[in-house]
């Protein structure tokens, strides 16, 4: 005879808890404390309790909404990305008669791990999350067994995580070689901070690959790294270029960066293209009505929430979708902000 299967009493003597609490903590009916919460999680973990789930169908009503947390900052105009993103998420929820609940995390893990205990109170079907700017292991503790999809952002820290990014890095190379390309060989880079998220490091990747294999030297210093704001973009800027005034190029992998670095560029009286080509990461309606309209690498927002709807829906489903990373293609789009190299 097989061994038997744990029961709902074992987890509770286990966790040295009651059956009530080991149940509101399986099916979310009531509040239990982090700390028990993740006393209980341990035993069931550690028995390889399965909860019997067509009762739990029968008794936990599914909200139809699933939450949405993006990090937005005070005038930050990746607002607009994040609003394409929301579009993409609510049109693909409309044929299953579905709905989300948006959450602003202003980019801050407290703000985040508040709304996500918030959102799984209120028994979601699900969560989609552009991940703050720290370790995330601390979420799987937190909603356990509902589905959850990463977007733009990978998260520190987790394993087997469901993303939905962009190719940021061959973005970048392509960008750095047709810059090659045409002559120029002193070629900047302005970035936030690049131990914060994976798609920053793939985009310096990217701009490290095309040197290379375009046998240009790797001069560290003109690789400029700080703060994602405004201010840190003019600073950046204004580092890089006293550094190496031979400079003929700047990649900027932000658009918040590339408002500061524009000013300052501005203010030293650089003309662009003639003395400086200027390539940022993302496409926003400033970037084609500034003076000269400026090259860009345009990613897809829209179709970003899209998908992570339909792998979310996949994984609410049948589980089957599970630790994977889908890649979408970034375009590049040719402005007035580049030409061919020439010699002061």
């Amino acid at each position: 005879m097989g061994k038997k299967a744990p029961n709902i009493k074992d987890v509770a003597i286990l966790a040295n808890v009651s059956i009530a609490t080991v149940s509101h903590v399986v099916n979310g009916t009531r509040f239990v404390s982090e700390e028990t919460t993740a006393i209980v999680r341990n035993a069931i973990r550690e028995l390889d309790y399965r909860p019997n789930l067509t009762a739990l169908s029968l008794r936990k009503r599914k909200s139809k909404i699933i939450g949405l947390l993006i990090p937005i900052l005070q005038d930050d105009t990746s607002n607009i990305f994040f609003s394409r993103l929301s579009l993409g998420v609510e049109d693909e929820l409309k044929p299953n008669n579905m709905f989300f609940f948006l959450g602003n995390t202003q980019d801050d893990v407290d703000s985040e791990i508040s709304l996500i205990k918030n959102l799984v109170d209120r028994q979601l079907d699900g969560l989609i999350i552009t991940p703050c700017l720290k370790d995330h292991r601390f979420v799987r503790d937190i909603v356990w067994d509902i589905p959850v999809v990463y977007v733009d952002r990978k998260p520190l820290g987790v394993e087997n995580a469901n993303c939905v990014m962009s190719d940021s890095e061959t973005a970048c190379w392509n960008a750095i070689s047709e810059q090659i390309n045409m002559g120029h060989r002193k070629i900047g880079i302005i970035c936030a901070p690049i131990d914060t998220t994976a798609n920053i490091k793939e985009r310096l990747n990217g701009y490290l690959r095309a040197l290379q294999e375009h046998h240009i030297d790797i001069n560290q210093k003109l690789i400029i790294e700080g703060e994602y704001n405004v201010l840190a973009g003019y600073k950046l800027a204004e580092r890089l270029l006293e550094y190496d005034q031979t400079v003929t190029s700047i990649m900027i992998t932000n658009n918040i960066h590339a408002l500061g670095a524009l000013q300052y560029i501005k203010e030293k009286g650089l003309r662009i293209p003639e003395d400086i080509n200027i390539t940022i990461f993302d496409d926003y309606d400033w970037t084609r009505v500034y003076s000269p309209s400026l090259t860009v690498i345009r990613q897809n927002p829209y179709e970003m929430g899209r998908k992570a709807v339909k792998i979310l829906m996949k994984q609410k489903v049948d589980g089957s979708v599970i630790g994977k990373t889908y890649i979408m293609s970034p375009e590049l789009i040719k402005r007035n902000s580049w030409c061919a190299f020439k010699s002061r």
